[in-house]
């Protein structure tokens, strides 16, 4: 409160007026207490002058009489990350004034400046240098750290005036302590040969708001002024980490979250990778609903994966050394993209780069779920160990193995985890943890690049076609006549290398490879009116008329770049081109998707047996559910027990061989369920159906 002062100058009646004056006022960050501002003398590093002319223009001479220039020399030798680091750096060191390094503090580094009322100070350099100036206390000092009060005990001689001398009271401000950490910590001044070999760091990184002009800067400096280098060669600075909601986590505000409580609850490896897919550059939002899904959208892909395989090779007693002879093109394929996959991981973390590396890891772990598994579930499933069975547990073995050690620096638990159960047991001699075991090698040979291309346009086509099928609002289980794929004519033999792969992933019967749009698609032509109306005036309207009512012949010219002719008013007019506008329109019958410069078209009318077939999946899916609901084994035979409407009981007669094959059904019974069945009722597009299953 200033009413002491008040009550003071009231008292000497020199008061002439109190009022109360709204400004804005410091505050404490913390607690809310109001700050006061003081003046008080600091101590200062002299940074230079600052020159009116662009770094690369400043002169070795100018350089070596100027600080600031020095440490810019040294921060353009940092590899920053993100590279506007550099940037900001620089432009701090350009405008900034001279750095204070003292703090009005009790705790603290001990500024090792003498000062004599004569106004002569000198800075001490050693230990070994305070000792032998030292005229007294240097009893009271020995064997402590240079910190108060101990250090203040020492006292030294003015060589100008001859009286004894105290060290200041100050002690340094704390980024000139952080700065010397690429010193003090290995050993420059007690055993250079160590230093030299771990100097500089290879890698510091810190959230960068404000340490452009703290840490950063005063390692810079320090290492600058001691050696003219720079302590670190890849400085990697991040943003904040925010709430959810992009608020600041506060304690008052109730939206802090605690290491411990998140650790548990979300689980540290789930942290670690939330925090390495963020881009550096961006502000993190942190909160459980991130965690959930990234548990949900990754992890849980992975073990899900990792759990197919896992029940599989157990069941067939599968382990490494049963190699295959031949490997199926889907192997190849997926082994080659592991291979670019190990590439750009290993890149970006010899670049320090964690949000490409686990996007790179999430993208492949995604594709060997919803492709590579998804494709090759019969090879697992079928009951003969031959050859296409081993080659499918080796390639999906391998893959595993080799995301767990890509990702074990980043997920250190979950790896060991997976490491311990997975490979140790099957692998004699393998090392004792994920940790010690060696990086994966790349081998360019696996990659078939044209092999690689054709799976990557199925993959591209086929998520075309099911973007097709939901414009058209029909669910994948349900088989339909065709699908069209319009490409330019040098992707059509490479589609055709793959028609198989897309009648299965579309559920279609025929897959139509064509080179002309209007396959798909007709053409409807729009005039320009900003264009024509300026150009024709009142005659517009009739001539948009006229170009309205143009034949296809007229339409597929205009589309090739040329002009048309129209008659108005007896009068022809001629139509250019780029006095149109052309607009594409699906064919009927047909829901079309553009891909890449091709169109996917499928054919979207159902027929009966087209709709019988598509009961029948939605049937199989259904049992299935009931299967796991009743905790049947993945290879348990069973009886299937059916009751309900009459369309249904006419598709397990009509797709009875599907049905069983999909289940593994023995019997398919037409009535009531035995007591001991596990039975649900569904409900499937209108239709009631009631099954039973019990363990054969």
């Amino acid at each position: 409160s200033a009413e002491p002062i008040f009550e003071d100058l009231r008292k000497k009646e020199i008061l002439y007026r109190t009022q109360k004056v709204t400004h804005r006022y410091p505050t404490c960050w913390r607690c809310g207490s109001e700050l006061v501002f003081r003046h008080v003398a600091e101590w200062f590093i002299n940074m230079g002058e600052k020159l009116d002319k662009d770094l690369e223009d400043i002169t070795e001479e100018e350089k070596d009489q100027n600080l600031r220039y020095q440490i810019m020399d040294s921060a353009s030798n940092v590899n920053w990350i993100p590279s506007f680091g550099l940037k900001r750096e620089l432009d701090w060191l350009k405008n900034m004034d001279d750095w204070m390094i003292s703090k009005k503090r009790y705790y603290g580094l001990a500024l090792p400046i003498w000062k004599c009322e004569c106004s002569w100070f000198d800075v001490i350099g050693s230990k070994e240098e305070l000792k032998e100036r030292a005229v007294e206390g240097w009893e009271k000092f020995e064997g402590h750290s240079p910190h108060r009060p101990y250090i203040d005990a020492v006292k030294i001689k003015c060589p100008k005036c001859g009286k004894t001398v105290s060290r200041i009271p100050d002690v340094g401000n704390p980024w000139l302590d952080a700065g010397i950490v690429g010193y003090s910590t290995i050993q420059y001044r007690q055993n250079r040969e160590y230093w030299e070999k771990w100097f500089p760091a290879n890698f510091i990184t810190e959230s960068f708001p404000g340490q452009f002009r703290n840490w950063f800067y005063a390692m810079l400096a320090e290492s600058t002024i001691l050696e003219r280098r720079t302590p670190y060669l890849t400085c990697l600075g991040h943003g904040q980490v925010l709430a959810e909601d992009g608020r600041e986590m506060h304690k008052s505000w109730g939206n802090a979250i605690w290491f411990d409580d998140a650790a548990e609850t979300m689980g540290a490896d789930i942290i670690r990778w939330i925090d390495s897919l963020a881009k550096p550059e961006n502000n993190l939002l942190f909160g459980y609903g991130r965690a959930n899904e990234v548990r949900r959208l990754f992890f849980m892909t992975l073990l899900n994966v990792y759990n197919f395989f896992y029940q599989y090779a157990t069941l067939d007693n599968w382990t490494p050394d049963q190699q295959p002879l031949k490997l199926d093109p889907l192997d190849r394929w997926i082994l080659g993209k592991l291979d670019v996959t190990i590439e750009k991981v290993t890149e970006n973390l010899d670049n320090y780069l964690t949000s490409p590396t686990c996007t790179e890891i999430d993208r492949f772990v995604d594709i060997l779920s919803k492709w590579y598994v998804r494709r090759s579930r019969r090879r697992f499933w079928k009951t003969e160990a031959d050859d296409e069975k081993k080659a499918a547990y080796s390639t999906l073995y391998k893959c595993l193995k080799t995301v767990i050690y890509m990702m074990a620096p980043i997920t250190p638990y979950l790896s060991e985890a997976l490491y311990q159960r997975m490979i140790r047991p099957v692998e004699a001699g393998a090392p004792e943890s994920v940790h010690h075991c060696s990086w994966p090698e790349l081998d360019p040979s696996i990659r078939d690049l044209e092999l690689m291309e054709e799976m990557d346009m199925a993959l591209n086509l086929s998520s075309a076609g099911r973007a097709a099928r939901s414009q058209a609002n029909i669910k994948l289980r349900q088989p339909l006549a065709e699908v069209v794929v319009v490409a330019p004519s040098d992707k059509t033999a490479r589609i055709g290398n793959i028609v198989d792969i897309l009648r299965e992933e579309l559920n279609v019967k025929l897959v139509r490879i064509e080179t002309d749009p209007l396959t798909l698609q007709s053409l409807t032509v729009l005039p320009v009116a900003s264009v024509l109306g300026r150009k024709y005036g009142r005659s517009f309207p009739k001539i948009s008329e006229a170009i309205k009512t143009l034949d296809d012949e007229s339409i597929a010219k205009l589309a090739k770049g040329k002009s048309v002719s129209v008659v108005v008013d007896g009068a022809p007019v001629e139509v250019q081109r780029e006095e149109v506008e052309l607009r594409s329109v699906s064919k009927d019958d047909y829901s079309v998707v553009e891909e890449h410069e091709m169109l996917v078209g499928v054919h979207t009318v159902l027929t009966d047996d087209l709709e019988s077939e598509g009961l029948a999946r939605d049937i199989v899916r259904r049992i299935q559910a009931l299967r796991k609901e009743a905790d049947f084994e993945i290879d348990d035979h069973i009886a299937v027990y059916y009751l309900g409407s009459p369309e249904i009981e006419a598709v397990f007669n009509d797709e009875s061989e599907y049905i069983s094959a999909e289940t593994l059904s023995d019997e398919l019974v037409n009535g009531k369920a035995p007591k001991e069945a596990k039975v649900q009722d569904y409900e499937i597009d209108g239709l009631i159906v009631k099954l039973g299953l019990i363990k054969k």
